[in-house]
């Protein structure tokens, strides 16, 4: 029971410290990059006179 609870801890510690971080990183870069894409149709609305002011 010890070494089952040593390798659960183990294997639950390296979830959170790789597996979880790998998967934060992925949404982040995806936020970052619905963003930039967001940002560039604006901007090329604005100088193409697209918006609608």
């Amino acid at each position: 029971m010890k070494n089952f609870l040593k390798k659960f801890l183990a294997q639950l510690s390296f979830y959170f410290t790789h597996r979880l971080d790998s998967k934060l990183d992925k949404l982040t870069m995806l936020h970052a990059d619905l963003l930039a894409k967001q940002h560039t149709k604006l901007y090329r609305e604005q100088v193409m006179g697209g918006g609608g002011q």
